[in-house]
């Protein structure tokens, strides 16, 4: 299992508990040009993505978790049992709020996934300059600000889980934009773990490539069907199957 004892002192660490104080963020959802067109699948994207960090056998196991995103309709259609937060933690603000409520609600801090994401389509001529900020403002600076604000209360067994991208090790056609901010996020994520290796704090990212959720199909264009789309991520995966949100969830 991910993770281990949070401790409430600095007497050192203690024997890990069978439950887990975690706290998770997620925003998914389209940005840019294709958004107009794609508000259906935005509203879904942003469910289906928090299924990345969230899965109902942490409630069940009794980890107490907190969970934030920017709707509160929509982080109440996630199953299980936690506190929620509707915040937007584009704020850097909201990031000390939220881990500050976290904290109080489970007593303590053990795990911090941060599953946020957004996507524009286009190169870098295509795309304004205010896409790509939106970009980097959620994909980038969202974890870090959530980083500093746990790595207060994290203690050694302590957990920092980003979600990247296969696309933030690797570069692909028409989404600059989300490569460069997801490859932020991978780099960030390698000094993040060099730096507080030494604390016993564990800092992590998950690399997925492309996985069935409503963000997938997000480029769907006039003309293109959703099965294309997917016969056409299909190509690339050996394995000849997309993997399902739970998939990425157990590796949290």
């Amino acid at each position: 299992p991910v993770g281990g004892a949070a401790m409430n002192s600095d007497e050192g660490p203690s024997e890990a508990p069978s439950w887990r104080r975690s706290f998770r963020c997620g925003v998914g959802g389209v940005a840019g040009p294709c958004a107009a067109s794609h508000d259906r699948l935005q509203a879904h994207a942003r469910v289906g993505e928090l299924r990345l960090g969230v899965r109902p056998e942490l409630a069940a196991r009794g980890d107490v978790l907190t969970l934030v995103a920017r709707n509160a309709d929509r982080l109440g259609a996630v199953p299980g049992a936690a506190k929620r937060l509707a915040l937007d933690l584009r704020d850097p603000r909201n990031a000390d709020i939220a881990v500050k409520a976290a904290v109080d609600h489970g007593g303590g801090l053990d795990v911090v996934a941060n599953a946020v994401g957004v996507v524009a389509f286009g190169n870098v001529v295509d795309l304004s300059l205010d896409t790509m900020e939106e970009l980097f403002l959620t994909n980038t600076f969202v974890p870090i600000a959530l980083a500093k604000a746990a790595l207060t209360y994290l203690r050694p067994g302590g957990v920092i889980v980003n979600i990247s991208s296969t696309c933030g090790l690797v570069g692909s056609v028409a989404l600059v934009a989300y490569c460069a901010s997801k490859g932020a996020v991978t780099n960030l994520t390698r000094a993040m773990a060099l730096d507080h290796a030494s604390e016993g704090i564990r800092i992590n990212a998950i690399c997925p490539g492309s996985v069935d959720t409503p963000m997938l199909v997000s480029e769907h264009r006039a003309g293109t069907s959703v099965n294309e789309v997917f016969e056409r991520n299909l190509a690339s995966i050996p394995e000849g199957r997309i993997p399902e949100p739970s998939e990425v969830a157990d590796l949290t």
